[in-house]
């Protein structure tokens, strides 16, 4: 059904850009005692978790190449995707579990801090945003779409353009093929000769 791979491709292409959109603004506000510097330390997910874009980028590609590939490789492709998914799925929530350790960067830079610990006893208090969230919820539409993709690509149409010359190729061949062979058994019938002249 063309129905199913276009909301399989569709629900891939959706959930990475949520997850795109989410990964792009601001995760965490971090408050830090005096001592280390001043105020507010604002980290986004471009910081928290840098490699959703890779994973975003991957999967692009993957919704890019779907909607050509031959069976075999439309089941290689969903479960790119699903795998894709699934980690930055879980990339998102490590951060979001352990927050400082996955903003050790910007508040380095706020406060001259290189260290860890030292950064969890310089932390007063942390807020998180929204926005990871919906990047899970992006990542969790591409695993769901490319689940329904594995259960109904069975019925997606077939590919089109250069992925079926190989086979009108064949189809043209054998209609050549059966069409000398009933010329042959005309031969044979006749002999070679007019079996309409009278002698």
């Amino acid at each position: 059904m063309r129905r199913a791979k276009s909301l399989a491709i569709l629900g891939i292409l959706m959930g990475t850009g949520l997850s795109l959109v989410g990964w792009s603004q601001e995760w965490f506000t971090f408050e830090i005692t005096e001592v280390a510097g001043s105020g507010s330390v604002v980290v986004s997910g471009i910081d928290a978790a840098g490699a959703v874009s890779a994973i975003s980028l991957g999967l692009f590609a993957t919704v890019a190449v779907l909607g050509l590939a031959q069976s075999f490789w439309r089941a290689i492709f969903l479960l790119v995707s699903l795998a894709l998914s699934v980690v930055g799925a879980a990339m998102v929530v490590e951060a979001i579990n352990s927050p400082v350790a996955s903003s050790v960067g910007s508040l380095s830079l706020a406060s001259g801090v290189a260290n860890e610990e030292t950064l969890n006893a310089l932390v007063t208090s942390e807020q998180s945003s929204a926005w990871p969230i919906i990047a899970i919820v992006g990542f969790c539409c591409v695993v769901v779409s490319s689940l329904w993709g594995l259960l109904t690509m069975r019925s997606w149409p077939r590919a089109s353009g250069r992925f079926s010359r190989p086979e009108t190729l064949q189809s043209q061949n054998r209609q050549a093929t059966d069409a000398y062979a009933q010329d042959e058994a005309w031969d044979s019938f006749t002999q070679g000769g007019d079996p309409t002249r009278t002698d």
